[in-house]
């Protein structure tokens, strides 16, 4: 059977190998998949922040604080300090990203702050997350990325556009 832990840059294990699988640490907090198939978030010393209680859960975005976690049939959000957060107003949830979560109105996708605020309203046909400040968003069959603010920095006009990099 395989099992997941941490180990630190000199290769000694720092939380042993007991988990079914683990996340990344993001913010000194890791998620961690119990033999039980509950999953909870860890911190550096191995030591629960937030118990082993979730289906699902992802990563924390370090602008938002929150993760999406999964209980049951629904889908939500939590606080490193184990509060959750509900968003009203959209028909999916997804991860947060440079602290701004894809939302669906009907067949319209936009983006959401942390408090459920629409900040570039459900108006695109598709979308991918934000990644380095920047969104592919797509206009009847044509892609061109969004700044934040929901500013169209390339007009639609490519077939398709995966995320922006940062080429230095």
């Amino acid at each position: 059977d395989k099992k997941f832990g941490f180990i630190d840059t000199s290769g000694k294990a720092v939380i042993p190998a007991q988990f079914e699988s683990v996340g990344y640490f993001n913010d000194g907090v890791a998620w961690a998949k119990t033999a039980d198939k509950k999953l909870g978030y860890l911190d550096a010393s191995g030591a629960w922040v937030i118990k082993p209680q979730f289906e699902v859960g992802k990563d924390f975005d370090k602008e938002t604080g929150l993760a999406r976690i999964k209980s049951g049939d629904s889908w939500g959000y939590i606080t490193k300090s184990g509060d959750r957060v509900t968003l009203k107003g959209t028909d999916i949830y997804e991860d947060f990203f440079d602290g701004l979560a894809r939302g669906r109105k009907g067949d319209k996708f936009g983006f959401l702050n942390s408090k459920g605020e629409w900040v570039i309203e459900a108006q695109y046909d598709g979308s991918r997350d934000f990644k380095n400040g920047y969104a592919a968003v797509k206009k009847g069959e044509l892609w061109g990325i969004i700044d934040k603010t929901g500013k169209v920095i390339i007009e639609p006009k490519f077939d398709g556009i995966k995320d922006m990099e940062l080429v230095k």
